[in-house]
């Protein structure tokens, strides 16, 4: 019998029979290692386009977070540049999704650009405009204001635009008055539409029943991207006001667009505070985004 068993093995049909079994316990073999990695509901328990995010896995280890609604903030810290020693420390220790808004007064821009882009910094240009108190508060020598003809301002405007490059976007610096001058600002946000920049804005320095709708329309008109916020951080410069006003963006978020934008001044609490703060958001299931990833969105849902 052994003889027969030992012929059959180095016949040809015998290397084909070998060749066979082979076969069948590395299939065997692959099975096994697909059943350990498989979802215990199959695989038409994956969808085509399903992706395991940070965020879905953190709900899952966090029960408490899983009914939570994804939302997305963006924080703008202004008047960026101007103290040299403040806007260094924000550049290099607040996390990249914060956005920064510079002045266009500041020395170096181009260079305080590039070293913020390089920590992952979202860019925009601060607009002078003509406040309600003026001249009392003077908001420069590269100021709009709403005595001068729209030819003068647009020249001032596009002034203010050369002084750097890089940026996606511009809101205005004080502007009480500018802003509320319908017939000023409808010139402004024209012209802005050929720059391909979005237009940030804050409505809080203003009735929004009053003005804020229709600035929102003219911007709507021109095609041009349009974010309005009432949200500022740090009017009381104190870690427990900053921390209750970014309670407020995250709970108006949850309930409304599922976004909100803040803005902050580079003080040291504030820096401080947004650190701290950062670190909560994989918690919450909140996502910090830079201010154009908000104004694309807001402009590709039409919600200008």
């Amino acid at each position: 019998m052994k003889d027969k068993l030992a012929r059959f093995c180095s016949s040809y049909l015998g290397h084909i029979a070998l060749a066979f079994v082979c076969y069948c316990l590395f299939l065997c073999l692959i099975l096994l290692s697909l059943k350990a990695i498989v979802p215990s509901g199959g695989l038409n328990q994956l969808s085509d386009g399903t992706e395991v995010t940070l965020a879905e896995n953190t709900a899952d280890e966090n029960p408490d977070m899983a009914g939570l609604r994804h939302i997305k903030l963006a924080i703008v810290l202004g008047e960026m540049g101007l103290s040299d020693k403040t806007t260094k420390k924000a550049v290099e220790e607040l996390p990249g999704g914060i956005s920064f808004s510079f002045s266009p007064y500041a020395n170096n821009l181009d260079n305080w650009f590039a070293e913020s882009r390089k920590y992952g910094h979202d860019l925009l240009l601060e607009i002078p405009m003509e406040p309600e108190n003026y001249p009392n508060n003077d908001p420069g020598p590269i100021s709009l204001l709403t005595r001068y003809s729209d030819a003068r301002n647009l020249d001032m405007l596009d002034e203010v635009l050369r002084k750097a490059h890089g940026y996606s976007g511009v809101t205005p610096w004080m502007g009480n008055a500018f802003m509320s001058s319908t017939e000023h600002i409808d010139a402004v946000l024209k012209h802005l539409r050929k720059t391909e920049l979005y237009f940030l804005d804050r409505t809080d320095q203003r009735p929004a029943s009053r003005h804020q709708k229709s600035i929102k329309d003219i911007a709507k008109n021109y095609h041009l991207p349009y974010v309005g916020s009432r949200f500022v951080l740090d009017k009381t410069a104190t870690r427990e006001h900053i921390l209750g006003q970014l309670d407020l963006m995250e709970t108006t978020a949850r309930i409304g667009d599922g976004y909100a934008v803040g803005f902050a001044q580079a003080y040291p609490v504030t820096i401080d505070t947004l650190k701290e703060w950062e670190r909560s958001l994989g918690k919450k299931n909140i996502s910090l985004v830079p201010m154009s990833m908000i104004a694309q969105h807001v402009f590709s849902e039409g919600g200008l």
